[in-house]
């Protein structure tokens, strides 16, 4: 991680106890090398964070000369019930308060969007100095209780928030270590603000805005560590760099279709078509089970019946060439597997250790190597293709409503699942209820935020979450998504596609096939479209809101001082409009060369007849006044 190192060592160490003098005041992400030769048995810091915004993400990391990363201090928006400011913190020590004797290295600090002042450290260097009751329970079950503490007071606080749609609760996933988690979650910042609690209801993905390069700009999809190397027939293209102008036109006249408002595959024509729950356990894998997961639940979807084949994450992890237990690309794996195939589960089971024989700790394993696997494996799915479907929100949802589900990309923090659906907050929404229901807690009429679009997730972090699924919304932006491309086929087995008239409406269900089988029922001999809801008789083919094509033309072009992508959610300036593009610009704060979706501001100009210089008019309209329609060539 390329980080901005501090220039001096502010540490200058004794026997026994130490307070050590730092006074930095940092806004940007920094290491401080420390420059120590001798075990520590505690450490904590003291001095203040300045929280500014729910985007706001303060971690500070202990690094042992193992390269072992320990959490020290965490702050954000939501560990403050939801307030901003500046907030003291005296000796704190989320996971340093009780160490086995490690070296340390470095002090890392990863600031998004907010500051930190470290005034002095505290460090014990001897067991002796630790209390009693530590001694006494052992150092490794007081650390575990401490860390049990700590947790609880987080979720009260996560939970005393005013106005979020979600609840926390300490689950598999927020008992890892941190240096697990960030692994696990696809980032070095680890989980964002919170998300290792998530329990249930609508979570907010925050907008992180790294001060330096993280790993995900280097080609990471999901997972945690080094980059891997993608698979050589399966590398990412570069996206181009845009010219300095551009031209964004409507086409004349015509409709396009809306998506419907809610597509979930977890529950769609009656049925969960949807795999069981994956653990990716010590591993940064996520890349690899959001590709598997997505092809089990396409094969389903293909041949429109509950196959529920267990297909291999190890071989997706051991064979593809698209990641390791440090981070990989789904798309890379699910385009290996298009082409080499996926075998079953019990042919290569998971391991949690990749071909290099690591996981996301160490490299002191046997290596799970791609010949480790069975002979012969009893099924082998393989299918045309992938593609890419993240152009828009509204093309997501239409991929996701005839594609089935998609391998999704969480941006920001770059964790990878599989998108299984979507919807729209609506009031009265389950947000959490207790056991027995005595407590239950819905969206309120009137919220803000009633209208906005929320992706559902299948996550590989075992038990988690809505039974193992995330409910995430964006206050800006969407998902990453690509689509397999069928035919999908299944070698070891004799299969057609199933098509029904579950409901006896005289509509069928095929699956995602845009052909409609011979296999089909007379009773829906007369229509060619599939049912919208097979387990719904008042339901035939999907019913789809037209919406009128802007007859507008607009001239624009790109600021071509930007050198920065401007911050997410941030205003356009003055006279400009946001611009979604391929652009060259990653996510928030990188330079220009990070390809990937963002958002330029682009000029805007409007003009009846010839644009000015530097922009461009349509060839097929001289009219580019707002509001206006363009009639015969003439402004009306």
């Amino acid at each position: 991680m390329c980080l901005q190192s501090a220039s001096a060592n502010p540490f200058v160490t004794s026997a026994g106890k130490s307070t050590l003098q730092i006074d930095q005041e940092l806004v940007e992400s920094t290491v401080i090398p420390l420059g120590e030769n001798k075990p520590i048995y505690s450490f904590s810091i003291s001095g203040h964070g300045y929280i500014d915004g729910a985007n706001t993400l303060i971690r500070v990391v202990l690094v042992d000369k193992e390269e072992r990363e320990y959490l020290v201090y965490e702050g954000y928006s939501l560990l403050e019930r939801g307030n901003s400011g500046l907030f003291p913190f005296a000796k704190q020590c989320e996971e340093t308060c009780i160490l086995n004797g490690i070296v340390p290295s470095q002090l890392k600090i990863l600031i998004s969007r907010g500051a930190v002042s470290i005034r002095q450290a505290h460090v014990s260097y001897s067991p002796k100095d630790l209390p009693q009751e530590a001694q006494q329970k052992g150092l490794t079950s007081f650390a575990q209780q401490l860390k049990r503490s700590q947790d609880a007071s987080k979720v009260e606080r996560i939970n005393s928030t005013p106005g979020i749609l979600w609840r926390a609760g300490e689950n598999e996933f927020s008992g890892k270590s941190y240096q697990a988690r960030k692994e696990l979650a696809g980032h070095d910042f680890g989980a964002p603000t919170g998300f290792e609690f998530y329990r249930s209801g609508f979570f907010l993905s925050p907008t992180l805005d790294f001060s330096a390069p993280t790993l995900v700009g280097s080609g990471r999809k999901g997972g945690g560590g080094t980059s891997p190397t993608p698979a050589p027939t399966a590398t990412p293209a570069a996206a181009p760099t845009p010219p300095t102008t551009d031209l964004v036109s409507y086409p004349i006249g015509g409709t396009v279709s809306k998506p419907l408002e809610t597509v979930d595959w977890t529950n769609r024509h009656g049925v969960r078509w949807t795999t069981g729950i994956r653990n990716q356990a010590w591993c940064g894998s996520c890349w690899a089970f959001g590709a598997v997961a997505t092809i089990e639940t396409n094969t389903n979807l293909w041949f429109n019946q509950l196959l529920n084949y267990d297909l291999s994450e190890q071989q997706t992890l051991s064979c593809s060439g698209a990641g390791t237990c440090k981070g990989g690309w789904p798309g890379s794996a699910a385009s290996w597997h298009a082409t080499n195939g996926l075998i079953a589960e019990t042919c290569m089971p998971y391991r949690a250790i990749d071909a290099n024989g690591c996981d996301y700790d160490s490299c002191e394993f046997v290596p799970v190597t791609c010949g480790s696997g069975c002979a012969t494996s009893p099924i082998t799915v393989k299918f045309a293709g992938i593609s890419n479907v993240d152009s828009s929100a509204d093309s997501i949802k239409m991929a996701i409503l005839e594609r089935g589900t998609l391998s999704g990309t969480v941006w920001g923090w770059s964790h990878a699942m599989e998108l299984v659906g979507y919807g729209v907050i609506k009031a009265g929404d389950f947000i959490y209820a207790d056991t027995n229901y005595n407590t239950r807690i819905s969206v309120l009429t009137g919220d803000a935020r009633i209208g906005s679009t929320w992706w559902k997730f299948k996550n590989s972090w075992g038990n988690w979450g809505e039974g193992g699924y995330a409910r995430i919304y964006y206050a800006s932006g969407y998902p990453g998504a690509q689509a397999i491309v069928g035919p999908v086929t299944v070698s070891g087995a004799t299969l057609s596609i199933s098509c029904n008239d579950n409901d006896n409406d005289t509509f069928c269900n095929w699956g995602t096939s845009k052909t409609k089988p011979s296999t089909c029922p007379a009773s829906c001999s007369g229509n060619n479209v599939p049912d919208c809801d097979d387990s719904n008789a008042a339901v035939g083919a999907c019913q789809f809101q037209q919406v009128a094509l802007d007859y507008r033309l607009e001239c624009r072009q790109y600021d071509s001082s930007l050198t920065h992508c401007p911050a997410s959610g941030a205003s356009c300036p003055a006279g400009t409009i946001a611009y979604p593009t391929k652009s060259i610009c990653g996510s928030t704060g990188r330079k220009a060369n990070q390809a990937s979706y963002w958002t330029h501001c682009a000029k805007q100009i409007y003009s009846c007849g010839t644009c000015p210089s530097g922009s461009v008019l349509a060839s097929h309209s001289a009219c580019a006044n707002a509001g206006s329609v363009c009639s015969a060539g003439s402004c009306t």
